[in-house]
């Protein structure tokens, strides 16, 4: 991973991307804002925004992750842009039912006090990620 100067907000997006990899929701919730603000991207590429930490969880949880033999988010880089944003790329490799799945996803993050209190959310293919995780 090409990375800046390993910093706490790095790592707080860095844990994020390892704690929802573990499908370790009381961690990946630890580092969540209460009042966060989320865009996530949809099957038709648009964006859906969710607000609350509550209300992100329960739609983390809607996709059944642990179906698949395998899931791996990879951050290949990770960048500071200035005191508060960082942007994080992860490749996303999984296997479920005999197929292997890839994808890219880009973050941009703002954390305030060790906390992701935004989180905008695109990746590279998404009515094809939306397919395999539904089935």
């Amino acid at each position: 991973m090409t990375t800046s100067a390993n910093n706490s907000q790095e790592q707080v997006v860095l844990d994020f991307v390892s704690a929802f990899e573990k499908l370790d929701w009381d961690q990946t919730r630890s580092l969540l804002d209460d009042n966060i603000v989320m865009y996530i991207t949809n099957a038709e590429g648009g964006v859906d925004k969710v607000q609350g930490r509550d209300i992100l969880m329960q739609r983390f949880q809607t996709v059944d992750y642990s179906k698949a033999q395998s899931l791996s988010l990879i951050p290949t880089q990770i960048l500071s842009i200035e005191t508060g944003k960082v942007m994080v790329m992860v490749h996303v490799k999984a296997h479920k039912n005999g197929v292997d799945f890839q994808n890219y996803g880009a973050y941009l993050g703002y954390i305030k006090d060790n906390k992701i209190t935004h989180l905008w959310m695109v990746e590279a293919q998404p009515a094809y990620s939306d397919q395999f995780w539904k089935t």
